[in-house]
This record gives C-alpha cells, structure tokens and sequence, in this order.
C-alpha cells in the first residue's frame, strides 16, 4: 500500500519529472517513468483532491502511451494506463468527453492486447466492458448496453474465478448493473435475475472488513428490490436484511454511510407501503433523516436522503416535517454549488429537482402560516443554479476580494471534500484519512469564513430581515405556483409579509396558458396568422388578470388604503416566469389592467436585488456602448438596427460612446466592451434554446454570445443594458424556475436594469420604443439615469397602446432589474 502526504507526493513527482526529460523521447524506459508519474499524480490527488493532479495524471498517461512505440505488451499495458486515467477523471469531473475517450481508448486496448496472455486480455475486455456499460447511461443506446454484457461476461470467463479478486468484483458489479438496466428496458425476467446473482456472486469476492465490501453489499439489495418492484417477484426481506448488514459494516464517519441509510429507508418504506406496517415507515423516516444530517457523509447523498424524508412526510399528511426536511434539502444546496462545475449535468438536474421542493415546501409553510419561512425557502431554493452557473455565490465574490487566501482554499477543500471516492480510489485509505481531514478543515474554514465583518452568514441562507431590504423602495410580488396551491407573498419595508391566496389559478392552468403563447408565437405571418397571434395574447392576458391581476390590484388597494404604489417588482416562481404578467389586463377598454396602474418591473430573485452598484452620482450613466449587427451569418436581416442606430445618433448625447458594428461585432470584442460602460444599447438578433438554455445568446458577427458567457461577467459598472432582439428575455420550458434567459443573466451579472422582449416583436416598434424610453431618460437635458427606465419603458408602451397597436406587439417588452 502507497503511503505519504502531500509532501512527500510533491518530491516523488519532482523526482519523476526530472527523470523524464532525462530519457529518449520513445522508448520503454520513458514509458515505464511515465506511467510511475501517473500513478503518483494519482496518489497525490487521493491525498490533496486538487483537480489539476488529475489533468497531469491524463497528461502523463498520454505520453506513457506515445512513448511505448508499437512494442505490443508494453503499449497496451500503456493504453490500459491511459483508459484507467482518464476514466478516474471523469468519475470526478463528470466531463462527458472523457467518458468518451475511456471508451475509445478501452476498444484500442482490445484491438492491441497481445496473445497468449489471458490475464492480460481479461482487463482489456473488462475495461472495454465497463465503459460501454457507463457510456449507455449518457446514450441509452441498447446495442451498446448488449455489447457491454458480452465483454463482460468474456473477461470474467477468461480469470476464471482464479485470479484478480477484486478486478473480478469490479466487473461482476458492472455485469449485475448492465443487466438491470436491460431489465429495467425489457422487464425480461432473466435480466433480472441474471442481474442479482451477478451482484451475489461479486459479493464472494470481497471479504468481511474490506472498504468495498459496502457497495458489494448495496448492489444485490438494491437489485432485489428493483425487481420486487418491477415484477413483484424478488424476497424484499432478503433485501432488507443484506441493507442492515451493510449499515453495520459502515459506521459512522464514514462517506458512504448516507448512501447506505437511503437504500435502507427506501426499501423499508416500499415494505411500508405493501404491508402498512408503522414500525417500518418509522424507521424509514429515521433512515432518511439520519442520512441527512450526517456531516461527514456526501453532500449527494445527504441531498437525495433530505428529499425522499420529504416525500414520505408529506404523503404521510406531516407538513411541518417535510417543511423541515425541505429546509434541509434546501440546505445542502451551496455547498453543492460551490463545489461544482458550471456545466456539471449531475447539478442541473438537482437543480430542476431542487425547485419543485422549495416551491412546494413553500406551499405547505403557506398552509401552516409560517410565511416568512415560505420566503426564505423559495428564495433559497431559486438562487442555486445563477450561483453555480456565476462559479461564486455573491457572498463569495466579496470574499475573494475580502480575504482571496481563505477564499481560495475554501473552494479546494470543497471540491476535495466530493473528490475521494472509497469505492474506486487506488489508495483507499489515503482517499479516507484525506476526506476526514477536508471535511474539518472546511468547518474550520467556514468559521473562520463568519468571523468577517459581513460575512456572518456565508453560505447560509437570506433571512426574511435581509430580504425584506430589497423592497425598501419598491414592494416585490412573489407568485409561487406549485400543485399543492398557488399564492402571492407581497413584500413591503414597513409591513409584514402579506398573503394573497390564488383559488383561481393552478400549476396546470399556468401550464397551459404558456402553451398558448407558444403555438401562438409559431403562427405564419400573413393576416389570419397575426389575428390567431393577437387573440391568443388578449386570451392570456384576459385569464392572467382574472385569476392573478384583479385579486392583486384589490389586495394592494387593502394594503395601502393612501393610494397604491405607482411600481411593483414581479417575482414569479416556476412556470410563473414564463407569463406575461406585467401585462394581465381585461378584455377591451372599459377597466385598467396592470400595466395601466403600475410600472412593472421583474426580478429572477430577491437575492439579485440586494447587491446593487454604488448609486448613480450626479453625473449619470456617460458612457454608452452600441452594438449592431444587422446582418450576422445565417440570420435574416435586422430591419431595426438601422433605424436604431439613427434613434441613438440624434438623441445628441454628451456621453463618451463606443460603436460596435457589423464585422468589429464579435464576442471577443463585445464581451471586453461591456464591462467598461455604464449603459448597453445592442441591436442583434437573438435566440431562445428551450432544450440548452445556457446556449441562449445574441447573435454577433462571429457566433452568439451565450447566457453562459454572459453571466460569467462581473459587471460593477454597468446600470443598464437594452435589448433589442426578440426572444431576450424568454425563459426555457425545460426549467423555467430558474429565468434562464439573457435579460436575467445580465442582472445577475450585475446589470441594475435591462429592456428587453418575451417573446417576438416588430421590427417598426424596437425603434420606437428606445427614442420614447430615452427620450424620457433624458428629459430636459439631463443625463441618463438607470433608475428612470421603468418608467421609461411603461411611457413608451403607453405611447403604443395610444396607437393602436396590437397587444401582441407591445405585450413582450418588459424591464428587469
């Protein structure tokens, strides 16, 4: 067993480093030093989980392969080194292209492997096995999954029970998983069994005591009840009592105990549910909390465990504890967050799961009266994905400025904390002893973290005392729509929260009126096309008024009995975001709707509301960057940017001004541009990718500037921005909590305002609309003030409405921020 710390790692790698550049590029030698070094990039990742010994260790490996020649033995033995390297990457990094590479070097090693050296050939066709088998869970492709079952099966035959013990759990694992993924395809009943007695017979393989014995444990258990499930064939009671052999095979402290306990519950509770047995839905709800809570296990698991504690709470009609369990799910959150990568699949999907929870945790805090806490889970719940998608939580981007050391190392010991995984680490007990000493190093951290001034609730959640700030000036309406109910929590300085409920209005009806829209925004554009368009928004905008907008005004009219506020902040929860609110009004002329009694503005969270850039001074906004593109590749014309550019050259502005047009347009350009201009005028075509909302962006002479890359801009100077293209400020369908559009990016960015468009709009009204917004902004001769857009945008849209334009061409502008 390799033993040593980060030190003594460090030298051996500088030692192996220095023999490398020593010895002929190609050659055994060479390769044998290589693959030494990889082994110890590995080593020492297991002990520091610094992510870039894992890059090295990839490196290494690609050279141990390049250096071997075509000598048979020793390039496969190189190949069997580079797929082990780059597979160990992905299990930590979860980069889909590695996963990739592990495959095609794994067939490469096949294809290579020497005769006459079975055991040999047996890892090559295991690994080959393996990947495949992971590949399907990215692909879903059953041909591969097939291909994988057979490659497993020869390589188990080739050791013939003899040798590689752990190498022969390793894939009698993989076997018994690839085939209960058929099963779950085919329901064959031979899958399924075949899929147990893989995982039993793996199970002889790893003794009592052993680090693995744990998972070996957990996949038999796991497959019965699967098939329990599936078939209602499988001895459950089997099942339940290899999950309490492996809960006392893993104590606590150890990682992997949460896992444990949440297969434990999950199977006590399906017992729960066939025989009604109080003693077993008890012990579940224990299972699950005790995973939870515990500290030293993964943050994943304690997540999932938080979750399922919430469902069997509330099916078991106990709101206040799945509010509790909510809360801890909720909770969890940051960490996973700080800990992960901006493009981490695993995250986004936690995310989608994350704000069902917090909207309905809500919705039964609601139910129960605690609407302070209704608040504070929603706005923890909704914050997660723009926080991880930005790298930094806003607390945290103080901090790298506030203390960068402790900022830094904070990041690293989060992202090792997740980084040691017992079950396929080579050094187990260095990825152990390392882990444990993360894990205390991080609360040693965090508290040191909260002895900043103004950082005393790092990584904590907003409470109601601090959210409330945010509507010092301008109260905020928070929609939340969830299955359970519906409501709206309206938030003043000087009043306690007070509640709205929406009899009227469900999650489905939501639903369906966004569908609405949606076939309407696909209509033709001749004239029966723009009357089916026109008479969907007034439909909308009608209901949206009945069930949200009338019972709002007359709540409002309660709470201030002196007159109403002339502007409101809309905060919509789900599917909410993706309506057109600000507009709801009722049918023909006869009463005012929204958009006639207040200026409406939207925000995608409190929490973006509460880091706002030093106040204008008296100066104003003095520095404007225009960016047109009226022509970018595979587009069609932007009519408007012309007439834009027109509007912007006589408002004869004492401002500094920067163009940037047509072909000096690219994203390098416009992207180092932004961040130096307190005011953005960009005249693109935009798009709106329901499927991959993060490639969402605005088309430039070059490509489009993505939301991605847009929301990874530290914005300190910059108060508002203006969009003129369509679709700007259109969330996606596939996660709509989370207002993944453009107009939204740039605030989290730090953008206080944006202009910009829901869903299509006329290239005769873009033009329009900026000369009335800035003509207003800059009204007897004063300089452009960001705090005079709303009403800007609402004066504009007025001048419209006066005109007779249709409710579907004004409709879509609104203002965020």
């Amino acid at each position: 067993m390799v033993q040593g710390g980060v030190v003594e790692f460090t030298q051996a790698v500088n030692s192996l480093e220095s023999v490398v550049v020593l010895l002929p590029t190609n050659g055994v030698d060479r390769a044998a030093a290589l693959h030494m070094l990889t082994m110890t990039h590995l080593y020492r990742f297991d002990v520091s989980g610094r992510s870039v010994d894992l890059d090295a260790m990839v490196h290494c490996a690609r050279q141990c392969v390049t250096s071997t020649g075509r000598q048979r033995v020793r390039y496969h033995a190189s190949l069997i080194v580079l797929s082990n390297a780059v597979w160990m990457r992905h299990h930590h990094l979860h980069n889909i292209e590695d996963l990739k590479e592990f495959v095609s070097v794994a067939k490469n090693a096949v294809d290579h492997m020497p005769a006459h050296y079975p055991s040999i050939q047996a890892s090559c066709i295991g690994n080959l096995g393996i990947a495949e088998r992971r590949m399907y869970i990215v692909t879903g492709d059953l041909g591969q999954l097939n291909r994988a079952i057979t490659n497993l099966h020869r390589s188990i035959d080739l050791r013939g029970g003899n040798w590689g013990r752990l190498e022969l759990q390793g894939e009698y694992f993989e076997l018994g998983e690839a085939y209960i993924a058929r099963a779950e395809k085919t329901n064959a009943a031979s899958d399924w069994n075949n899929g147990v007695q893989a995982h039993r017979q793996g199970l002889q393989y790893v003794p009592r005591g052993h680090a693995r014995r744990t998972r070996a444990l957990l996949a038999p258990a796991v497959g019965i009840r699967k098939q329990f499930l599936a078939t209602g064939h499988g001895d459950i009671g089997e099942s339940i009592q290899i999950l309490r052999e492996a809960r006392s095979a893993t104590s606590a402290g150890l990682p992997s105990r949460a896992q444990v306990l949440v297969e434990y519950g999950r199977t006590l509770a399906l017992l729960y549910q066939r025989n009604h047995q109080q003693a077993d839905r008890d012990n579940a709800l224990d299972a699950y909390r005790s995973a939870a809570k515990d500290d030293a296990s993964f943050v994943q698991d304690r997540y999932e465990a938080a979750v399922l504690w919430t469902e069997l709470a509330k099916n078991q009609g106990d709101l206040h504890g799945a509010v509790d369990a909510s809360a801890q799910a909720i909770a969890l959150l940051p960490r996973l967050a700080w800990i992960g990568t901006s493009q981490d699949s695993r995250l986004q999907k936690l995310k989608r799961q994350a704000v069902d929870l917090g909207a309905d945790a809500a919705a039964m805090a609601i139910e129960f009266g605690a609407l302070e806490e209704a608040l504070e889970l929603l706005e923890a719940s909704r914050t997660v994905f723009w926080t991880q998608l930005r790298g930094l939580r806003a607390d945290s981007q103080g901090l790298h400025i506030a203390a960068p050391a402790l900022a830094s190392e904070i990041g690293e010991v989060g992202r090792a904390m997740e980084a040691s995984d017992m079950e396929l680490s080579f050094a187990m007990p260095a990825a152990l002893a390392r882990r444990r000493r993360s894990s205390e190093r991080w609360d040693y951290l965090v508290r040191e973290v909260r002895r900043l001034p103004g950082f005393e609730r790092f990584l904590l959640p907003a409470r109601f005392g601090l959210l409330r700030q945010a509507a010092y000036e301008v109260p905020i309406i928070v929609l939340n729509v969830s299955e359970r109910r519906c409501d709206v929590l309206i938030i003043t300085s000087t009043h306690r929260i007070s509640h709205l409920a929406l009899p009227s209005l469900t999650l489905q009806l939501a639903k369906d009126l966004y569908i609405v829209l949606a076939k309407a925004a696909s209509t033709t554009t001749d004239r029966a096309g723009r009357l089916l368009k026109e008479n969907a928004w007034i439909q909308v905008l009608e209901r949206l008024w009945l069930v949200f907008g009338q019972p709002l005004v007359n709540t409002l009219a309660r709470l201030y009995p002196s007159g109403p506020p002339s502007r409101v902040r809309l905060c919509p929860v789900g599917v909410a975001s993706l309506l057109p609110l600000h507009a709801a009004m009722p049918r023909g002329t006869q009463q005012r709707g929204l958009p006639d009694l207040f200026c409406c503005s939207y925000t995608a969270s409190i929490s973006a509301l509460l880091h706002p850039q030093p106040a204008d001074d008296d100066t104003g906004m003095r520095r404007l960057l225009t960016v047109l593109v009226p022509s970018a590749p595979d587009q069609p014309l932007l009519a408007s940017a012309k007439e834009e550019k027109r509007v912007i050259q006589q408002l004869r502005l004492e401002t500094t001004s920067t163009v940037l047009e047509g072909a000096i347009a690219t994203v390098q350009s416009v992207s180092s541009a932004i961040p130096a201009h307190d005011w953005l005028h960009i005249a693109t075509h935009g798009k709106s990718v329901s499927s991959q909302p993060l490639e969402s962006g605005l088309y430039l002479h070059d490509g489009p500037l993505t939301l991605a890359k847009i929301a990874e801009l530290r914005l300190t100077r910059t108060r508002l921005a203006f969009l003129s293209g369509c679709h700007c400020a259109r969330g996606s369908d596939k996660v709509p909590d989370e207002c993944l559009h453009l107009a939204a990016g740039l605030q989290f960015a730090g953008v206080e305002g944006v202009v910009a468009t829901m869903g299509e709009v006329s290239d005769k009204d873009v033009p329009e609309v900026a000369r009335l917004l800035y003509s207003y902004m800059m009204r007897d001769g004063q300089v452009p003030k960001h705090e005079d857009a709303a009403e800007g945008l609402k004066r504009a849209i007025a001048n419209l409405r006066r005109q007779n334009v249709p409710t579907s061409r004004w409709a879509p502008f609104i203002h965020v921020g």
